[in-house]
């Protein structure tokens, strides 16, 4: 890891370790529409701070004249992308399944927060559907494009892959600090999982799409659960009958 990418890493940690400040703001009481425009802030500053820190990334990269492949950015090869399609087959099975229960008239007994605040942030109208659809989509191609993508090829060459998948592991989870230890926890195990999907299949591009897919449903789910009860229910709605 040379200056530039150090530079780099470091600059673009201090950037995503001030951006859930913005979270806390959107989670806390207030009227409706104070809740909404706070989760409207909150995803345009997702939205920019992250394609910013992938922008600048493959710039940096780009610059160096280093090997894209090293990345993982290219599509799995030979029995990997049967293997990849097939995963995610496997993962929307699932969330089809449930999305049209919950169109059929019947309410998800649970939706799969990992913590409160994250209720506090799902969408309610289909407007900002919409949107979370596009953080959805952000959050799987931008952050795994950083976490096992440029900070894990960049790291690799110092540390030594296990270490340095360890230490992507580590930083992923502690960017989801702001939702407390079990989020920290429960994300460090999702980290781990899309980390050794990208190193078995060689490939970025199937751990974007359970990454986008996971946080996809969660908010469609979400807004459909709200639809069916009122346009601000509490956490107790959710659950369903």
């Amino acid at each position: 890891m040379n200056d530039t990418e150090l530079l780099y890493l470091a600059a673009a940690t201090t950037l995503l370790a001030a951006h859930p400040s913005l979270r806390r703001d959107a989670s806390r009481r207030g009227s409706a529409h104070a809740r909404a425009e706070a989760r409207r802030r909150l995803w345009i500053a997702y939205l920019v701070v992250w394609w910013l820190v992938t922008g600048v990334g493959l710039v940096v990269w780009n610059a160096q004249g280093l090997d894209w492949d090293t990345l993982r950015l290219s599509p799995p090869r030979g029995w990997r992308s049967w293997a990849s399609l097939g995963l995610v087959v496997v993962a929307l099975v699932r969330p089809v399944h449930t999305v049209a229960a919950v169109a059929r008239g019947r309410p998800p007994r649970r939706i799969p927060w990992q913590v409160p605040v994250m209720e506090q942030l799902a969408p309610r109208t289909g407007r900002e559907l919409a949107v979370w659809a596009a953080v959805a989509v952000t959050a799987g191609v931008a952050e795994e494009a950083f976490f096992r993508g440029h900070l894990l090829a960049a790291a690799t060459p110092g540390l030594g892959l296990p270490a340095a998948a360890g230490l992507s592991v580590v930083l992923f989870a502690l960017g989801h600090a702001y939702q407390g230890v079990r989020g920290v926890l429960v994300t460090g195990a999702i980290g781990i999982h899309l980390t050794l999907v990208v190193l078995v299949l060689d490939s970025l591009w199937p751990a974007m799409a359970l990454h986008a897919i996971t946080n996809l449903t969660r908010g469609v789910l979400a807004w459909m659960a709200f639809r069916m009860t009122s346009p601000e229910p509490q956490g107790e709605a959710l659950d369903g009958a």
